[in-house]
């Protein structure tokens, strides 16, 4: 499995449960994606270079299980969720953290893995009426 991380670094607690939440081999590559938007700049640009400069195959983006955690900032994160289908043939599973309760220092724990290729189907039914 690989790791797409759009976001700030995990720690070892937190890729540990991601393996077991997508019932899949633990990580094997974490791919660090560097994010600065430049609010002056059309977002839709920036958000297409972020995956155009991913290392991939053909082969690897569709055999290997890719989960995305995305950007914090929810229009950082809709341009990449349009172009990953393209290449890996499904939308990805999203980490999903939320912060930990009762810590003195901020941090967050992996909470669940969404499956977005699921979701994308249930939609697709309910749109046909199937």
């Amino acid at each position: 499995m690989r790791l797409l991380n759009f976001a700030q670094p995990l720690t070892e607690g937190q890729k540990t449960p991601i393996g077991a939440l997508a019932a899949a081999p633990p990580i094997a590559r974490v791919i660090a994606v560097p994010v600065h938007f430049d609010n002056e700049g059309p977002f839709g640009l920036h958000g297409a270079q972020l995956v155009a400069h991913l290392p991939r195959t053909p082969a690897g983006w569709q055999t290997e299980l890719i989960v995305v955690n995305s950007p914090a900032l929810n229009c950082m994160t809709a341009r990449p969720l349009a172009d990953l289908p393209g290449p890996m043939g499904c939308f990805p599973p999203m980490v999903r953290l939320r912060p930990v309760p009762g810590v003195v220092l901020p941090c967050d724990e992996v909470a669940e893995i969404l499956n977005s290729q699921a979701g994308r189907e249930a939609a697709r039914q309910g749109r046909f009426g199937g």
